[in-house]
């Protein structure tokens, strides 16, 4: 009995000292790599949530809110983060989505086009490839203020938007054009939407099976025959989800300007080599500004704003875009007139301007909720417009009440983008922002805020380093300086919104303004039951202290002396 008990204390003490020297000892070693900032990570465990102290050690808050404050990390995960929150300022969190706990952050911005004076280049569009999210694709309306020549220009990166290519304007289209949109199908190949301006006013779409180093002849989408029509905002999309029906399908929508404004659409099937006959599928007399985007299961929602009844409403088809149900409204007190013209610095509304096309776009997440933003004012009374969001998860049959984004509601937000994550619940949202202008008349800053709960707070990041300043641009009589949008895409990986830089004195000899992009990088938080790796800063949450780690080697000796003590004794015995 003695000698049985002999034998288990001796093996239990040494695979105790192993364990410690095997794993904690190595692990502390790695303090210095283990201890740095960290996107915010969470554990799911049974039914609660434990923080993992390593997310929060920007500027040690997190161990001084645990160790100091006695904050208890084993609670709901939302508790928790409210606690922490309130004991620091905002800024320090400004990366953190309280609820949704997921985490953006931008690193430094980057143009895409060549550097050339006096082209104004606008209307900024951006995809990445499903299969490669480090090929992008952009695109801009290219305007040469000496020439007068107006162009789609095209953009690719092989590096995840390090580093850019401008290959210039899209071959075969030689009359002006502009209206660009980018897309990518779950083949990797891009698409590229440029809509002619002169002669026959169609809509054409190129296609890139090279990761955007080169696009071919244009095919024609839509015709603007007769004369009396005149195509505008167009877009494309395609499928690419690969449990969908109709996965690689293309879909293209815009307004059709005639007697009446109504929405119209048109799908690919192969690939964009040839279009379907248009369809119509507004109802009201005069629309403006379509979006079509697509859902895992291969539904097609079309959403556009209704000026006939001052709505933004959305239409949906079950069947690939052969046809749509009647529209959805969305929200039914819309007040911002179309096209409104915001002032700059000359304080006259022309010639230099920014032309607030009321920008909306939707997009459906991971959880199959649907995601719509726009831009309005307020009330009817308002002369400040925000970014408002809704969402439906009934697919698209009810809509929550509209919510504002932006948390600072004085001067402008306008040009809303939206792009979905689809490995978890994330939407990102892009916009253009005045809030740090005093006058409400001359900068301009681009803003990101993100949910993956549907619901606000909606915390908001600036993606700009130096605002923009359209003083600074040279403008033809009429001609908006931005455009009419900007555009954002995302990966499982990252988050890359596009705009229209016109910063100063970063790029002094271009006063046509440049195309610029940023990086937004993401954190995935473990799926249910992934444990993370035990460092000194999570064993600080247990109460053992960094100037107390010194105890567990002595610890592993001790337990080792004392069995090899135990086992002398019993010997003697």
């Amino acid at each position: 009995m003695v000698k049985s008990f002999r034998v288990i204390l001796i093996a239990t003490s040494l695979v105790t000292a192993m364990l410690l020297s095997t794993f904690v000892i190595p692990v502390i070693a790695q303090e210095g790599d283990n201890y740095s900032v960290e996107a915010l990570r969470i554990m799911q465990f049974e039914d609660w949530y434990y923080m993992s102290a390593r997310a929060l050690s920007y500027h040690g808050i997190w161990e001084e809110a645990t160790l100091m404050h006695g904050i208890n990390v084993e609670v709901n995960a939302q508790s928790a983060f409210t606690e922490v929150f309130a004991m620091f300022s905002a800024d320090i969190f400004n990366k953190f989505e309280a609820w949704g706990l997921s985490v953006l952050s931008f690193g430094t911005e980057t143009r895409t086009n060549a550097l050339t004076n006096n082209v104004q280049q606008s209307e900024v569009t951006i995809s990445i490839d499903p299969n490669n999210p480090n090929n992008l694709v952009a695109g801009s309306h290219l305007n040469n203020l000496q020439t007068g020549s107006v162009r789609c220009n095209a953009y690719f990166s092989n590096d995840g938007g390090s580093t850019w290519t401008d290959i210039g304007p899209l071959p075969g289209i030689l009359v002006a054009s502009g209206d660009p949109v980018v897309a990518s199908d779950a083949l990797g190949n891009h698409y590229y939407l440029c809509l002619e301006f002169t002669g026959t006013n169609n809509v054409l779409v190129s296609k890139s099976t090279d990761g955007g180093a080169s696009y071919g002849a244009p095919v024609i989408a839509a015709s603007g025959n007769p004369p009396s029509i005149f195509n505008d905002k167009p877009w494309i999309v395609a499928d690419t989800f690969p449990g969908s029906p109709n996965v690689n399908n293309i879909y293209v929508s815009w307004a059709q300007f005639g007697v009446n404004v109504p929405i119209q659409f048109v799908r690919s099937t192969n690939g964009g080599t040839s279009f379907s006959a248009p369809i119509t599928i507004s109802t009201a007399l005069t629309n403006q500004d379509p979006h079509p985007f697509v859902a895992p299961n291969g539904d097609v929602y079309v959403v556009w704003l209704d000026l006939s009844n001052s709505q933004v409403v959305i239409a949906r088809s079950t069947n690939g875009g052969l046809n749509f149900g009647a529209p959805v409204v969305i929200d039914n007190q819309f007040f911002e007139p179309f096209a409104r013209f915001l002032l700059d610095s000359t304080g006259n509304g022309v010639p230099n301007t920014v032309r607030e096309g009321i920008d909306l776009n939707g997009c459906v997440d991971g959880s199959g909720r649907l995601n719509v933003v726009w831009s309005d004012f307020a009330s009817g009374t308002s002369t400040e417009s925000d970014i408002f969001y809704s969402s439906s998860t009934n697919n698209g049959v009810t809509w929550s009440a509209p919510t504002v984004v932006n948390s600072v509601t004085t001067n402008d937000q306008f040009f809303p983008a939206i792009a979905c994550q689809q490995d978890d619940n994330t939407a990102h949202f892009a916009w253009i922002d005045r809030r740090n202008d005093p006058l409400n008349n001359r900068f301009i800053d681009v803003f990101y805020a993100s949910t993956n709960s549907g619901l606000p707070p909606f915390t908001n990041l600036q993606v700009t380093t130096v605002p923009s300043d359209l003083q600074t641009t040279i403008a033809l009589p009429f001609e908006p300086k931005i455009g009419d949008y900007i555009d954002m895409d995302a990966s499982s990986i990252m988050a890359h919104p596009v705009w229209t830089d016109l910063r100063v004195p970063a790029v002094p000899t271009n006063t046509g303004g440049d195309v610029f992009t940023a990086a937004g990088v993401k954190d995935t938080p473990p799926v249910s039951g992934e444990f993370l790796p035990i460092d000194s800063t999570a064993l600080m949450l247990t109460g053992l202290q960094s100037s107390a780690i010194w105890i567990l080697p002595v610890l592993a000796g001790a337990v080792g002396v004392g069995a090899y003590y135990i086992k002398t004794r019993m010997n003697k015995e």
